[in-house]
């Protein structure tokens, strides 16, 4: 059984022309996902890498990575003294033994960064985000594409989306704020740019889902997804 993709208009703002997608479109297959995705910084460890493609309303395809990186001393730069502390710099005995100010992230722990990077084949609800994109408020444009942004003492997200349709998402921990901005600052994202939107609007059912683990081989496979109604019921 085919199945169509509907007709959707998205505008998206902020210096990007209307887009009006005539119609969604197959993602790519997970083993080139994979090779799009971000390089392990120098002296990082890639601790997780695998992808699969699947179905949510339209069918979409993720991989993930993971990767582990040193232990950064806290940044003094990203810390606020605390009351003691301040009591203390200012020659004044605190009333109270000093408390340790916390570290804006966890000591002795490694630094990770938590990359996933979906193609959803112009899938309009997984794009709503981004619609009618304006800057501020945690929303800006990173290598002149929207992108959301959060950044906390203890850990930082970006999501950027790319050429209308892939959405990466870069979630960082136990890091100074500095190290995970220049990783979103070296990010070369025109590979993703330049996969082209004339993919299928089409997909046969069952949705053959296939599972690709870069580190771990044995893990990868295939199946089939079954849609649960009469029609289906008769093809199985």
């Amino acid at each position: 059984m085919n199945t169509p993709a509907l007709s959707i208009l998205l505008t998206v703002s902020a210096g990007l022309a209307p887009l009006t997608l005539t119609a969604a479109i197959m993602p790519v297959p997970p083993a080139q996902l994979l090779a799009l995705m971000p390089a392990t910084p120098p002296d990082w460890t890639l601790k997780q890498s695998h992808a699969a493609n699947g179905y949510q309303g339209w069918p979409e395809c993720n991989a993930f990575r993971l990767m582990e990186g040193p232990v950064y001393p806290a940044d003094p730069a990203e810390q606020k003294p605390s009351p003691a502390k301040r009591s203390e710099d200012q020659g004044q005995a605190p009333a109270t033994p000093l408390a340790q100010n916390p570290d804006p992230f966890p000591a002795n722990r490694p630094a990770t960064l938590r990359v996933r990077l979906t193609d959803t084949g112009q899938h309009a609800p997984k794009l709503a985000r981004f619609a009618n994109f304006t800057t501020g408020a945690g929303r800006l444009m990173i290598h002149s594409m929207p992108a959301i942004q959060r950044l906390l003492p203890d850990h930082q997200r970006t999501t950027i989306c790319i050429n209308r349709r892939f959405i990466l998402s870069i979630e960082g921990r136990n890091m100074p704020g500095k190290v995970y901005q220049d990783f979103i600052k070296q990010l070369d994202l025109s590979a993703i740019a330049g996969i082209p939107n004339d993919g299928p609007a089409t997909f046969t059912r069952p949705l053959i889902i296939v599972q690709v683990d870069e580190l771990n081989p044995a893990n990868s496979g295939t199946y089939k997804l079954y849609w649960a109604n009469p029609e289906e019921a008769n093809e199985r």
